[in-house]
């Protein structure tokens, strides 16, 4: 059993005063590629991590779900039957969501769960992973079985309805990608407007994908976030019926400078370049990473940060930095940021045989500039969310 594993199993003892029974792991996501799109429509390439949110638990014979987080030394109590709840500002708010969207109401279907996470970073994905896992748990205690990974139709109707305690509850326009990405797990290529995949095989060789965190808390991500989706719907709006498309992704890249000329605004114009170019970077991706062709791969990622800075305008100057130094390494192909941008992390394709070198390197050079230590490490890819019964 590992040890993590372990600590959080006598976490709970110490909390609950009793053993738990299921143990759960949310993975985290970064997005190779794709960004900012999701809620276009557009095609996404996100992968599920190694990283993310471990928890245990066990039915508590009531109607009450309690839920402790390690990460910010609480315990809240929760309710499911009141489904007047409303938000309260709090991290106990993606609970309540769960419980208000996801309808659960079965008497006496109460459960503790102690939980905790290794991706507080911005940029990978820490409220999805969260949500998911208080999703997976409710899912075994009403049900008495996990998730399976095979059924990927209620994976999808379960990250549709996560997606909606976001929306909806919790107040934040996000797409469907993360949700998706955490719950079918791997790498895959998702389809955002119809919600089709695709799993393309993924052998990155001889390199592998690095983490940067720039540590630099991204005060701006949630309001700019807003903002990017309402000037993509604002695009739309002024698009749809000359071009006849229902989503921005629909315009054909050769007609991109036709639309540009019916904006009259310098800042939609460059938003509707990233949009579109975006998706048709994912589409070059895939096939990149189903040909092996990792240097195509890291051109297509250097292109994307590009296009996100100077398009989207949503990197700011830590990502900017780090991306740029991790680019300037011997042995890294490419390098971009991941998440909603304003600070968070970035993902750089590294060498094998120079992981720890560049680590060093980013870390002295981005230090000096910012005065902030950035985290780097490596991730590899996993499975979906899962819960299982502990010995």
């Amino acid at each position: 059993m590992p040890v993590a594993v372990t600590a959080l199993i006598e976490a709970f003892r110490e909390r609950f005063s009793r053993d738990a029974t299921h143990g759960l792991f949310s993975p985290g996501r970064v997005n190779l590629i794709g960004e900012h799109i999701d809620y276009c429509g557009g095609l996404v390439l996100p992968m599920a991590i190694n990283l993310g949110t471990s928890a245990v638990f066990s039915a508590n014979d009531s109607s009450m779900v309690r839920v402790y987080s390690s990460r910010f030394g609480e315990l809240c109590s929760i309710d499911p039957h009141d489904v007047l709840t409303s938000k309260q500002g709090h991290w106990s708010d993606y609970v309540r969501g769960v419980f208000r969207v996801l309808g659960h109401r079965q008497m006496g279907a109460g459960f503790d769960i102690y939980i905790n996470d290794n991706i507080s970073a911005g940029g990978l994905s820490s409220s999805a992973s969260f949500t998911i896992a208080i999703a997976i748990a409710a899912y075994q205690i009403v049900n008495g079985h996990d998730l399976q990974q095979e059924d990927q139709g209620q994976r999808l109707d379960t990250a549709l309805k996560c997606q909606k305690v976001e929306n909806d509850f919790v107040g934040v326009a996000c797409g469907i990608m993360d949700q998706a990405s955490i719950l079918l797990g791997e790498v895959i290529q998702l389809n955002c407007k119809t919600l089709a995949l695709e799993r393309p095989a993924v052998d990155f060789g001889d390199y592998c994908l690095v983490v940067m965190n720039t540590m630099k808390t991204r005060e701006l991500a949630d309001v700019a976030y807003n903002d990017r989706v309402q000037e993509t719907q604002q695009i739309l709006t002024l698009l749809s019926e000359r071009f006849g498309i229902r989503q921005l992704v629909d315009l054909d890249i050769h007609l991109l400078d036709d639309a540009c000329k019916l904006l009259d605004q310098s800042l939609l114009i460059r938003r509707l370049r990233h949009v579109v170019s975006e998706q048709h970077r994912v589409i070059s991706a895939s096939k990149a990473l189903i040909d092996n062709n990792m240097d195509r791969l890291g051109i297509l990622m250097n292109e994307s940060h590009a296009s996100l800075q100077d398009d989207f305008e949503v990197t700011g100057n830590e990502l900017n930095l780090i991306t740029s130094l991790s680019r300037s390494f011997d042995g890294v192909l490419g390098s971009r940021m991941t998440g909603a941008g304003f600070g968070g992390c970035a993902i750089s394709l590294v060498h094998r045989d120079v992981v720890k070198e560049h680590a060093g390197y980013v870390l002295r050079q981005y230090e000096a500039s910012t005065s902030l230590r950035p985290d780097i490490f490596e991730v590899k890819s996993s499975k979906g969310a899962m819960s299982w019964q502990l010995d």
